[in-house]
């Protein structure tokens, strides 16, 4: 007969844990699962935890295209909102520059006049 093969700890935890040794594989699939406190904790933040995920469904499709202002107020704030921050956070205020046009990283220009500096040389 055969000896039983026993799955390693690490084949049991999820995706998201990728400890790469900092923890012991053994604590986090045996021994926190069983602990009362992080039980309750799970069961606490359940609510919060599909509350966000609800939040990205709705805004997610304007996420792609939504610059860092946008991408605050429809989904940074509300999520800090649910996380019991509400109101710990500040608005960054608009700043006047040449780089305004700029989104992601990526400026945007007409292909008849190349963009920032290209374009202040051709002046």
């Amino acid at each position: 007969m055969a000896p039983e093969t026993r799955e390693h700890p690490r084949e049991k935890l999820p995706p998201a844990v990728n400890n790469h040794g900092l923890f012991s594989d053994y604590y986090l699939t045996e021994l926190v699962q069983d602990d009362p406190f992080f039980q309750e904790s799970k069961r606490a933040a359940e609510p919060v935890w599909r509350a966000i995920k609800d939040l990205y469904e709705r805004v997610k499709g304007e996420l792609r295209t939504a610059n860092e202002a946008r991408t605050e107020q429809l989904f940074i704030h509300p999520v800090l909102d649910l996380l019991g921050h509400k109101d710990s956070y500040a608005v960054q205020p608009p700043v006047d520059s040449p780089g305004r046009g700029v989104r992601h990283g990526v400026a945007e220009a007409s292909p008849e006049e190349p963009p920032g500096p290209a374009r202040d040389l051709m002046r």
